[in-house]
């Protein structure tokens, strides 16, 4: 198993960590911020957005390629509706992209391997604490420099006991159907 640095989630850090991940290393000019799931994309871009905002403009000073990597086009929409450019998203079925493509980690791993040159490209890959990493590392065995970092994690809600118990009495009166 390829092991990869994990970071700590930006509100550890406050707004300063994460506009250490929104700017690549000098070494690379281009930088994917690949948001593995919806979820993913409504915990992490609020925190991110401020820093991103000047690469998003034209002319920015970094030189500096800033894209979105989306499995989708719903969470593509949903950037969008985040405030995040169209022409800084790069996902299957969104912007004119083939539709041939799958709208799936498979398709975006496509698109980021015909859209950027993986010697010049870092790939952070943001997602939940127990998610699988198969897309990050096929990223990596093509060639990108590859970091993940946790933005979530989700945790069970746990009724008080007598809602619990009102539940469990009550089941013979729910119809299945």
């Amino acid at each position: 198993a390829v092991r990869f640095n994990t970071l700590a989630p930006c509100s550890a850090g406050g707004q300063a960590a994460c506009g250490n991940l929104a700017k690549p290393q000098a070494r690379c000019p281009n930088r994917a911020l690949v948001f593995v799931s919806p979820s993913a994309l409504e915990m992490g871009l609020p925190e991110l957005l401020p820093e991103l905002l000047p690469d998003f403009l034209p002319g920015n000073a970094q030189h500096t390629r800033v894209v979105l990597g989306l499995m989708g086009q719903q969470s593509a929409e949903l950037a969008v509706a985040m405030g995040v450019p169209p022409a800084h998203i790069v996902a299957p079925a969104f912007n004119g992209v083939q539709h041939d493509i799958p709208e799936d980690s498979s398709g975006l791993h496509t698109l980021l391997t015909r859209q950027f040159d993986a010697a010049q490209t870092e790939v952070l890959v943001l997602k939940g604490p127990h998610g699988r990493t198969d897309f990050a590392e096929n990223l990596l065995a093509a060639g990108f420099t590859v970091m993940l970092f946790e933005v979530y994690d989700r945790q069970p809600l746990l009724p008080e006991a007598p809602a619990l118990q009102q539940l469990l009495n009550n089941l013979n009166r729910l119809v299945f159907g």
